[in-house]
């Protein structure tokens, strides 16, 4: 056998040695991302205004972030403030958008800091002041055909308003890219909130299977399954995808069969920034275990999991004080709490009807008949 000189030997290692390198570099190479009209290169970052509808004074822009990795891996959507003053996670996504380099990431994220922006401004609770629209009944679903026109008027506005105007920008341009999607809630002004990941099952083994996987991936201590009918006496609650309503960017995910699940932090429309850094930490820990950056991997069995659950409203109006807080466990019978009337007599008692951990809590001292006060996970 003839052997080859040792000058070809190196010569025929450094080409295999550099063949071997160019392909590996073809294989993780990503691609650039063309989003609202703007060609977002690999290794890049960009932030801006994106446009969606307008009012009589001009445009309406979304604040949005790309970050596109220099390496190809999974596109993951991130969505903010869908009610306007659950702002937690906006101050984290603003922090995410900031400490990501594109030169390490593999993959890409899109965020969508602030969906809500008109009740972003205006301070408001759950609505868009504009058109009085909750943008988790926003999103759009599959049109219905003509051939059921009357069930279509029961069933949501056919018009389009300023907030489906964004609704529909952000699907076509951010949660139709993903792979993966989180929407970040938090307790709204009047709302006490304890932090977890809540997610809803849609009756599809494969992409329930993504959605658990992504929920135990942002490590929080809490997963809550709430299935559409899992909580009996709110039996609207529960994103489940079907083609005849509108919903929020989990349901237009799940219409896309892309996983998504319910980031919920904070309280009160306040920042804490224990809270800010809890919800960055588990945004973290969700990319590090979907291979988009490295990191620490919080274990995926860290979290409790919860399912279903129930909800107490007031029956009667006066000053409520309550006995648990939010994050509290307790027995069926524990009295949770009071409301008295301005004779300082006791109007109505807050008894657990079974064993529970709270969720929500209303934290208004002053009540109405029919205020939603307790969400309660189930523990049995």
């Amino acid at each position: 056998m003839k052997r080859l000189n040792p000058l070809k030997q190196v010569l025929v290692h450094c080409v295999f040695v550099t063949c071997l390198v160019a392909l590996s570099a073809q294989a993780v190479a990503n691609e650039a991302f063309v989003i609202d009209g703007r060609t977002i290169q690999p290794g890049t970052k960009e932030s801006w205004n994106m446009q969606a509808g307008e009012t009589a004074l001009g445009p309406v822009g979304i604040p949005v972030t790309v970050i596109n990795g220099k390496r190809n891996g999974p596109v993951f959507a991130i969505t903010g403030a869908t009610h306007p003053s659950e702002v937690t996670g906006v101050l984290a996504s603003a922090f995410l958008a900031k400490k990501l380099d594109p030169n390490d990431l593999s993959g890409a994220v899109l965020i969508v800091h602030v969906q809500n922006v008109k009740g972003f401004e205006s301070r408001t609770k759950y609505l868009n002041p504009l058109d009085n629209v909750n943008f988790n009944k926003a999103y759009p679903l599959e049109p219905l055909p003509d051939t059921v026109h009357e069930e279509r008027h029961a069933i949501y506005h056919l018009g389009t308003s300023l907030s489906h105007y964004i609704a529909e920008k952000i699907d076509a341009e951010f949660i139709s890219h993903a792979d993966y999607h989180v929407d970040l809630h938090g307790g709204e002004l009047h709302e006490a909130m304890t932090p977890n990941i809540e997610i809803f099952p849609q009756d599809q083994p494969e992409l329930d299977k993504k959605i658990r996987f992504l929920a135990k991936a942002f490590g929080f201590p809490v997963i809550w399954e709430t299935a559409a009918g899992s909580i009996g006496n709110l039996p609207s609650y529960g994103t489940k995808a079907t083609k005849r309503t509108r919903s929020g960017s989990s349901g237009a995910a799940f219409m896309r069969g892309i996983p998504s699940v319910t980031l919920e932090i904070g309280s009160e429309g306040t920042l804490a920034m224990e809270e800010v850094e809890m919800a960055l930490g588990g945004l973290e820990s969700a990319m590090a275990h979907l291979e988009m950056i490295e990191g620490e991997k919080v274990p995926l069995d860290h979290s409790r999991v919860l399912k279903g659950g129930v909800v107490l409203y007031a029956k009667r109006a006066g000053l409520f004080v309550s006995n648990v807080a939010v994050g509290d466990e307790f027995a069926k019978g524990t009295v949770l709490g009071t409301t008295y009337n301005l004779a300082g007599e006791v109007v109505e008692t807050f008894v657990a009807p079974e064993n529970g951990f709270l969720t929500n809590l209303n934290t208004l001292s002053t009540l109405n008949s029919g205020d939603m006060m307790y969400v309660i996970a189930h523990t049995d």
